[in-house]
């Protein structure tokens, strides 16, 4: 009789741990879809990640649910572990669903990263080529100096009354500037890209894995749902 009880108390308490954790999540994934911004694609995405970061407590809170199977279960339990089983499959479709999302969504940020990527380079580049030809269009020492000035320019300047020999090597410094910033502009482009590359493939396959399991939580449990139907038609 005691070894009895015991086993009601420790089925009892997971399965009430189980509950908690369901409570929990419910609670969590409701404050991370609040406010809602559909068909913005960076919070669409993150928000799948979240979701799937989060996946394993409900995971866990399910499994601790239906340990025992019907075995020292309240009455209306029997209904619970029912629509636990459906809502199991619900989720696996969903997960499934959100695969394709999200690759339409980590192709659309990209895009997006571009755009700004190529609209920085546009505007510096710019700044520079003009800076060009305000030097290559001076026609003195003295006006070159005015254009540095006002250019807050850093370099070196050569010492010499020579147009031709003051320019040259602010072209040239120049030229290797606006190399340089095409070179770090893209370093950072590639290193967005890689980074969203690794997190969509990270959460597509966290989205998969979390429909299989669910699917396979929903198959696993027709005991919940057969045991209802044969309430049903006694």
């Amino acid at each position: 009789m005691q070894s009895l009880n015991q086993d009601v108390f420790t089925l009892s308490l997971i399965r009430l741990v189980g509950y908690g954790l369901l409570g929990m999540t419910l609670i969590d994934f409701i404050s991370l879809i609040l406010p809602l911004q559909l068909m913005n694609s960076a919070w669409e995405l993150q928000t799948m990640g979240a979701f799937i970061e989060r996946i394993p407590v409900p995971l866990l809170g399910i499994a601790f649910i239906y340990y025992g199977k019907r075995s020292y279960r309240a009455p209306i339990e029997n209904l619970l572990l029912k629509w636990l089983s459906y809502f199991s499959l619900i989720l696996a479709i969903l997960f499934l669903l959100m695969i394709p999302l999200a690759i339409s969504n980590t192709i659309r940020i990209n895009l997006g990263n571009n755009a700004v990527i190529n609209q920085e380079i546009f505007v510096k580049v710019q700044q520079i080529d003009k800076f060009k030809d305000k030097i290559t269009a001076a026609k003195s020492s003295t006006e070159i100096q005015a254009i540095l000035q006002q250019q807050s320019y850093q370099g070196t300047i050569p010492d010499t009354f020579n147009v031709q020999e003051i320019q040259e090597p602010i072209i040239k410094e120049l030229n290797n500037t606006e190399k340089k910033l095409r070179n770090e502009i893209e370093s950072v482009r590639a290193t967005k890209r890689w980074d969203l590359l690794k997190k969509s493939i990270k959460w597509n396959l966290g989205a998969l894995i979390t429909s299989c399991l669910f699917f396979v939580i929903w198959k696993d449990t027709f005991w919940a749902r057969l045991e209802q139907l044969e309430d049903d038609y006694s």
